[in-house]
């Protein structure tokens, strides 16, 4: 029983190096404006798991800014551990909607909890030491893609005149059609289950 136990932990272990094996040396920018872009991550639009690496040592270089843009729906687990077992602080936020989803945490290791990202969300990461000793850090990043379902799923229905279309709504074109006397247009809306914008069609019989 004990050599069974043992041998799953040496698996999972095993298991749990292998899927953040390649962890890439990275060198954080030293102020939000000019944060490094994580290339494995900008646009990203598919389920990947990858890991960065780095560390902040001198007063200079006590501050290391990352970020990156989603390029699809979709959810991102973040966790992050210290390589020489040194306390440092990690914030993670957003700067599309103002959110800091975790921040200020001084720990050797950090567990984020699962958040939801959208298409275009900028993601922004900071890695902050608290004194002078060098703070080696490492982060394992774990975004899965939302599954879209098929667009029959996701009716949606509109009521009103369509002059308040006109009025309510992004990019309505109206076209009147006087021959067989209808008013007309297309406009677009956003499909939250869909995940991006859709174009719809509305007409309506005009009184002779």
């Amino acid at each position: 029983m004990i050599k069974k136990l043992i041998m799953s932990w040496f698996f999972l272990t095993i298991l749990s190096l292998n899927i953040y094996a390649d962890c890439q040396e990275m060198d954080g920018a030293n102020s939000v404006d000019n944060s490094t872009v994580i290339g494995a991550l900008q646009d990203i639009d598919e389920d990947k798991n990858i890991c960065i690496k780095g560390s902040v040592k001198k007063s200079s270089d006590n501050k290391d800014y990352y970020k990156f843009r989603v390029g699809t729906e979709g959810t991102l687990k973040i966790d992050g551990s210290s390589p020489n077992n040194k306390k440092y602080k990690l914030t993670i936020g957003s700067s599309k909607n103002g959110s800091q989803y975790y921040g200020e945490n001084n720990a050797k290791n950090h567990n984020m909890d699962l958040i939801t990202l959208h298409k275009d969300d900028i993601v922004y990461i900071r890695v902050r030491r608290v004194n002078k000793n060098k703070r080696k850090y490492k982060l394992n990043f774990n975004f899965t893609k939302n599954q879209s379902k098929p667009f029959s799923d996701n009716t949606i229905t509109l009521t009103g005149t369509l002059r308040d279309f006109n009025q309510d709504h992004v990019d309505f074109e109206p076209r009147m059609d006087w021959e067989n006397n209808l008013y007309s247009g297309m406009f677009n809306f956003f499909n939250g289950v869909q995940g991006g914008l859709q174009t719809g069609y509305v007409k309506q019989q005009l009184d002779n």
